[in-house]
C-alpha cells in the first residue's frame, strides 16, 4: 500500500512514515511535483478538501502508481490545521498560513518569509494583551 500525503513538507510525510512503519510506503506530493496546493477555503475540512482533490487530479494525470511501483492500492491523505489565539477571538485560525496576506497593510521585504510575517503580525495583534 502506498500512501501520497498532500503536502509539500517532506518530514510531515517522513512522521506518517514513522506511524505506519512497514504497513505502507509514504510520499509527499511535494517531492513530485511544484503545483500549489491550495489553501483558499473557509474552513479547514475545505483546506485539506482542496489539497487531497489537486493531489489525487495530479496522481491520476501522471500515473503515480507507474512513478513509485505501486502494484496494489494508493491513498490520498490531505490534512488543514491553523493556530488559534483565545485573545484574538480565534484568529488567525484557518487562515493562519496567510495571515498576512488576509489582513490588510502587511508589506512584504525582500528576504521577508511568509512565517516571519505572519509571526510578526500576529506579536504586534497580541501587544498589549
Amino acid at each position: 500500500m502506498h500512501i501520497l500525503v498532500a503536502t509539500k513538507n517532506s518530514n510531515k510525510a517522513q512522521e506518517i512514515q514513522q506511524i505506519v512503519q512497514t504497513l505502507a510506503r509514504v510520499w509527499a506530493f511535494g517531492d513530485f511535483s511544484k503545483l500549489d496546493l491550495l489553501e483558499n477555503q473557509a474552513t479547514y475540512y475545505g483546506n485539506a478538501a482542496s489539497k487531497a482533490r489537486i493531489a489525487a487530479e495530479w496522481a491520476i494525470q501522471n500515473r503515480f502508481w507507474n512513478i513509485v511501483g505501486c502494484n496494489d492500492l494508493f491513498f490520498i491523505l490531505a490534512d488543514d490545521s491553523g493556530l488559534e489565539v483565545d485573545a484574538l477571538s480565534g484568529a488567525p485560525g484557518v487562515f493562519s498560513a496567510r495571515f498576512d496576506e488576509v489582513m490588510a497593510g502587511t508589506i512584504k521585504t525582500q528576504g521577508d518569509s511568509r512565517d516571519a510575517r505572519n509571526n510578526s503580525l500576529l506579536l504586534k495583534l497580541l501587544d498589549g494583551v
